[in-house]
């Protein structure tokens, strides 16, 4: 598995890769220094705009048509 040290996961469920330069995710407060790096195919979907693995719009409801 090939990593990129120039960004770190954080313990999000979705929007998980940081650049190194963010040191603390706002989010779930996990700190760059005590993460591990991300994963080279996940920074290529983040950089690119592409859903990362993990970050799945949720499904919307059904119509009840009961309107």
């Amino acid at each position: 598995m090939r990593t990129v040290p120039e960004f770190w996961d954080c313990n999000c469920p979705h929007q998980y890769v940081h650049p190194r330069a963010v040191a603390v995710c706002k989010r779930c407060d996990a700190r760059s220094q005590d993460q591990p790096d991300s994963r080279f195919t996940e920074v290529m979907r983040m950089l690119l705009g592409e859903k990362a693995i993990g970050e799945e719009e949720p499904t919307p409801p059904s119509p009840t048509g009961s309107e």
